[in-house]
């Protein structure tokens, strides 16, 4: 099979799931026979423009050309973000019109929006959207500001029109196919992601015994790092003295009004946050993975993710983990026997579970650890993961491309015009509005907020 896969992230440039998630899947396809090229298409980088890593090719859309597009999108000047997107995707359609006859089928990632100008294309290899988690899904969970609301607002609104135009949509866990396949009307898939595990005794753990627990993910609203304060609030006297989270991951500007996560948790968790839970910062993942063996238990209080790597890599680990029913991983987990499992708006349920892991003995914590490195060799091995993924995108070589979106649709993620970006959108805005605006932006440029 000749597959062709093009996304936002791939190693070594930026971070996060799907960046994880194609460095180890690529390598199970090629490994199980594929022949696999990577196009890497993004508005916030650059790649080389051919590479070749570990016998995988690897091709960048160029920068320039990604701006080209950015400006012919005058229709767009009001949404950069969805602007900038569209025109990465677009520029990518380039590379692949001019290369289809070599590939027998097309993955890419609904998040950035990529698959919307792929899928209006009319002469395409058949195409298969992997559902990492959408811009659509996020705003949804984060904070919106006036300045990024008409952006997520389209970015809903194509998905929920566009991504029906796939021949094939596959999630990373039950929960997420779920939530698609009830918003879009049709069924979809899920295959977990591949998870290699470490052999049993390698791995070392760490010395530092402050923390009773560890998390490992951005200090996200999504994440749960409220909900998990929530919890030790529950407690209150009842924590034990030496009951300390370790919370390993960058900050974000996810709070309620928009900035700092972590400094709006000092003010609203000022007994708690800094002091029950402590933000580690962001560590190399062989820092992270020392300090979970090291900790008693591994927590994973998401409110919501499509997958969770960080909690199949606990249990990968054979660390007792406890993870939130928000997170698509948990269905990993079976509640007693591999983990713990709570829902992720029970904050009293957390609360004890939390006690029950912190106080329960070593051998329980072993035990429930073994089970749960188990369940990750059996479920996520690379090679199975691998062959299940190559008979669903074999089948998907298989399908004539759909038709795709009407003209209408397809005009306004191709736009045909030599206009370029100005200010002209900004004479639909009154004086007054302009001039109020240019003044409280002048007082956050100068007062820094």
């Amino acid at each position: 099979m000749r597959l062709l896969v093009v996304t936002p992230e791939y190693p070594p440039h930026s971070g996060g799931g799907i960046l994880k998630y194609y460095a180890l899947m690529t390598a199970a396809w090629q490994a199980a026979g594929a022949r696999v090229s990577v196009l890497v298409t993004s508005p916030y980088f650059e790649v080389d423009d051919h590479t070749l890593r570990d016998g995988i090719a690897v091709y960048g859309v160029r920068a320039a050309a990604i701006e080209r597009y950015a400006s012919r999108l005058t229709h767009l000047a009001t949404a950069p973000i969805f602007r900038r997107w569209i025109a990465a995707g677009l520029a990518a359609t380039d590379w692949i019109r001019d290369r289809r006859d070599d590939f027998d089928v097309m993955e890419t990632t609904d998040f950035g929006l990529l698959f919307a100008p792929i899928v209006s294309m009319t002469d395409r290899p058949p195409l298969m959207v992997k559902l990492h988690g959408s811009l659509g899904q996020i705003s949804r969970h984060e904070p919106l500001t006036s300045s990024t609301e008409l952006d997520y607002a389209l970015a809903r609104l194509t998905e929920s029109t566009l991504l029906p135009s796939a021949e094939e949509l596959q999630a990373l866990s039950p929960s997420n196919a779920l939530e698609w396949s009830a918003r879009l009307g049709r069924e979809v898939e899920a295959i977990p992601p591949p998870l290699p595990v470490f052999k049993a005794g390698t791995l070392v753990k760490s010395a530092d015994t402050r923390y009773s627990a560890i998390v490992a993910g951005r200090i996200q609203s999504w994440k749960g790092p409220d909900f998990l304060c929530e919890a030790f609030r529950v407690l209150g006297s009842r924590a034990p003295a030496d009951l300390m989270v370790g919370w390993a991951g960058r900050d974000t500007a996810s709070a309620p009004d928009g900035r700092s996560m972590s400094a709006w948790l000092t003010t609203h968790y000022p007994d708690i946050w800094g002091h029950r839970i402590v933000a580690l910062g962001e560590l190399p993942p062989a820092d992270v993975q020392q300090l979970q063996r090291g900790a008693r238990f591994v927590l994973v209080p998401s409110k919501w993710d499509t997958f969770n790597y960080a909690l199949a890599e606990s249990m990968g680990l054979g660390c007792l983990t406890l993870g939130s029913t928000g997170a698509g991983a948990s269905y990993l987990i079976d509640h007693g026997v591999n983990g713990l499992r709570f829902a992720g708006t029970d904050a009293p349920l957390l609360a004890e579970q939390m006690m029950t892991a912190h106080e329960a003995p070593a051998s329980w914590r072993q035990e429930l650890g073994a089970a749960a490195r188990e369940t990750v060799v059996r479920e996520l091995n690379p090679a199975l993961i691998a062959e299940r993924s190559l008979a669903s995108l074999s089948r998907v070589s298989s399908v004539r491309p759909i038709s795709g979106p009407g003209p209408w649709l397809r005009e306004f993620f191709e736009p045909e015009t030599s206009r370029v970006i100005d200010n002209g959108h900004l004479e639909n805005v009154s004086i007054r509005e302009l001039a109020d605006h240019l003044k409280q932006r002048v007082t956050r440029k100068v007062l820094g907020s």
